[in-house]
């Protein structure tokens, strides 16, 4: 039987976005989905998220699709599964800590088993690098049409702005 599991990001739940519809699309093609709210969503822990992510159902019809922080969740689970599914789609993930942090993200493993997680999918999809590849086709540069002094001004503003707020 087909099937999708579906893990939303930080600071989301399984209403949150497109998720609701995504749900509903794949049930119009017979799928059985999964959308689980995951544990602690505002601080995404691999301990706490993968366990839960863990309960689905995985057979080699199973797609699973991780948004953001449910990016580096799905890789985890593909090197955990013991036989290979059908389609892993990251929209917006990522592997590596993004920029400089004190605290480092725990969603993230300090390093991946590549060949399993390929040996356990028969398709990966990261839906950014695809988006850009063909929408790139025509690039266009970008140009500021602001002066500089324009720009600041409105730095400015907005610093007085959120200075006031606090």
């Amino acid at each position: 039987m087909k099937n999708a599991n579906l893990f939303h990001g930080t600071s989301c739940t399984s209403n949150s976005y497109w998720f609701p519809w995504l749900k509903r699309e794949l049930e119009r093609e017979s799928y059985k989905v999964w959308v689980p709210d995951l544990p602690d969503a505002d601080i995404p822990d691999i301990k706490k998220w993968l366990p839960a992510a863990l309960k689905g159902t995985y057979t080699s019809e199973t797609v699973i699709v991780g948004h953001s922080a449910g990016g580096p969740l799905v890789l985890s689970i593909l090197e955990d599964l013991d036989k290979p599914i059908r389609m892993a789609i990251l929209v917006a993930g990522y592997a590596r800590q993004k920029g400089e942090w004190k605290n480092p993200e725990k969603i993230l493993q300090s390093s991946y088993n590549w060949e399993k997680i390929k040996k356990n999918v028969k398709e990966l999809i990261m839906v950014i690098k695809q988006y850009i590849e063909s929408h790139n086709q025509n690039p266009k540069v970008f140009v500021w049409t602001a002066s500089v002094e324009s720009i600041m001004n409105k730095i400015a503003i907005s610093k007085d702005l959120l200075e006031t707020l606090h």
